[in-house]
């Protein structure tokens, strides 16, 4: 999660706050104030924002999609909520950090990572933090900024010369 974290730093004078953990950036007013209320639409445009991201409808709602795979969905806006496909570390760290904007989806979904958005409450940046590090979770390697050398030798250490 680190490394998501760390792809979506602020603007120059932005406070942190931290989720799991790990470093977020956040408004300059903090959590509670933020610039404006967030949207479904403003939802729908940042998951749009990123690489390969196509809309699709799922149950009658609209999902988001990279590489084939579900990352976000709408499919609570009527309650006021986005949802992020999360891994349930990732869900536990944000509910823990920032409960007022964050919580599992209700029922086995949400024991999976599924994680609900307050919009009313969440600021645009933290939104977009949270859809990347959900975009991340589900996008193909050669999108997410690892290189094959590295996947490489994450998967199996190099051997080392004898001398």
């Amino acid at each position: 999660m680190r490394q998501a974290l760390q792809s979506f730093k602020v603007a120059a004078g932005a406070a942190n706050f931290k989720i799991g953990g790990e470093e977020c950036p956040r408004t300059r007013g903090g959590m509670g104030r933020k610039t404006k209320t967030v949207t479904a639409a403003d939802f729908r445009r940042l998951a749009l924002g990123m690489p390969e991201v196509v809309e699709g409808s799922h149950f009658g709602s609209a999902d988001f999609r990279v590489g084939g795979k579900i990352f976000a969905t709408l499919s609570l806006e009527s309650e006021g909520y986005g949802v992020l496909l999360l891994t349930p570390d990732q869900q536990a760290g944000m509910v823990k950090d920032a409960p007022e904007i964050f919580s599992p989806v209700p029922g086995g979904w949400g024991r999976m990572g599924s994680t609900r958005v307050r919009l009313a409450r969440v600021a645009p940046d933290i939104l977009e933090g949270t859809l990347r590090t959900a975009w991340l979770k589900r996008a193909p390697k050669r999108l997410s900024g690892i290189s094959a050398i590295d996947r490489k030798l994450r998967k199996k250490p190099p051997k080392l010369a004898r001398t």
